[in-house]
Formats: C-alpha cells, structure tokens, sequence
C-alpha cells in the first residue's frame, strides 16, 4: 500500500508541473525506481522462500507483470528503431550465428 500511495502523491507532484518534458522524465524516474524495487523484493523472496516451487514462483511474477510492470514499463523504454534491429542482428549473427539471428529477427517482428 505504501508502494501505491507514493505513486500517487509522486504523481500529483508531476501533474503540477508545467513542462510537459519535465513530466515524462520524472515519470520516468519513478517507473525506474519502481522497477527496482520491484526487482529487489522478488529477489528477496526468492531469497527467503527457496521452498517455492518453479510453476509456483513464475505465478507470482507473473501477477506481478501483469499488474504493475507491463503497464510501468512502456512509460520508461523507448521504442527500437529499425537501425536498433538490424544492429542488433549484426551482432547476435556474429556471435551467435546466422540461425540465431534469424530467430531472434521473426520473434522481434511477432512483438
């Protein structure tokens, strides 16, 4: 509950701003803080329930994605240009292969 009403007292704040630059960046910086927290517990609770099992844990993460870093994470990432994808199919073809980088081409399209 506190994770939430820092949220919204944080958001008001931005709402007051007036440049609408200054806005998305500290929007930014509270889906970034955010994220880590995020990371940080389910690290911790990793951590201190290893009696979890897998299909167990991926639950977890998955209600957690689903609720919060799905919609969190496109407010801090910036999409991939075109140039973005083909370096980066240079690169996973020259270290891992022609046949990785195709399968990484298909999946990066399909999203």
């Amino acid at each position: 509950m506190k994770f939430l009403e820092e949220v919204k007292k944080k958001s008001e704040e931005i709402s007051k701003l007036q440049c609408k630059n200054s806005q998305l960046e500290e929007i930014k910086k509270i889906g970034k803080e955010r994220l880590e927290l995020i990371s940080s517990g389910l690290f911790t609770l990793y951590k201190e329930f290893p009696e979890f099992t897998i299909p167990e844990y991926v639950e977890i993460v998955e209600v957690i994605n689903k609720e919060v870093l799905a919609k969190l994470s496109p407010l801090i990432t910036r999409q991939m240009t075109e140039e973005d994808l083909k370096q980066l199919g240079n690169l996973t073809s020259k270290y891992l292969g022609e046949k990785e980088a195709e399968v990484l081409s298909k999946a990066l399209k399909r999203i």
